[in-house]
């Protein structure tokens, strides 16, 4: 299953199989950009209005680093040498709207992996790999326990990605989130006065 594959049946199914690492092909990089493009174009029918512009290189950069990383979380043998690889190929320009959100399509599903890497070791690695992009990249680690407090930068700033971060919140109980004010205020103005029916989230902001 090639990069573009991976990706389709990534936002298809949810679920994936991944090759062995190996070096990725101009024209599979090329595919791979279409396939996130049109990806790209579904979620904006259904994300809030005035959701971010659509930056490519984010897109790209999240997606390979995913499909990276679900190599690595396979292929145990590869080393930590492979994992600090992946580590050093950082993103710059992270604290723009645009770029969250283009993160956002492929590390959406950075939950699921974290709990795949933790099955075989909390402190592994691959955890910490993990575990670093989570504190990055807010909107797309919500559900994972153990982040910590996150800044939420530019998703506070855009009322489109704060609707979604929110709607992630309350859907997945992360009530580890509720640390930060403005979070708190949001979800207690989300629930409005069912605050009852979330007992989870209404013992920590009162209603």
């Amino acid at each position: 299953m090639n990069l573009p594959e991976f990706l389709e049946e990534l936002f298809a199914e949810g679920r994936v199989a991944v090759p062995a690492p190996d070096e990725l092909a101009s024209d599979e990089l090329s595919a791979a950009a279409r396939v996130l493009e049109e990806h790209d174009r579904l979620c904006r029918m259904e994300a809030p209005d005035g959701a971010p512009a659509y930056s490519r290189e984010a897109a790209m950069w999240a997606a390979v680093q995913f499909y990276r990383a679900c190599q690595l979380a396979m292929f145990r043998d590869v080393g930590e040498e492979a994992i600090a690889k992946v580590r050093e190929n950082e993103l710059e320009g992270w604290e723009r709207a645009e770029v969250h959100y283009s993160v956002d399509l492929a590390f959406r599903f950075l939950p699921d992996l974290v709990r795949v890497a933790r099955s075989v070791a909390w402190d592994d690695p691959l955890v910490e790999l993990l575990m670093s992009w989570c504190r990055r990249w807010p909107l797309s680690s919500v559900g994972v326990k153990g982040t910590g407090d996150v800044s939420l930068g530019p998703i506070a700033e855009s009322s489109s990605l704060m609707l979604m971060y929110v709607d992630r919140v309350l859907a997945r109980e992360d009530t580890e989130r509720l640390t930060s004010e403005p979070v708190r205020r949001h979800v207690k103005q989300a629930l409005g006065l069912f605050t009852s029916l979330a007992p989870k989230f209404s013992a920590v902001i009162g209603g």
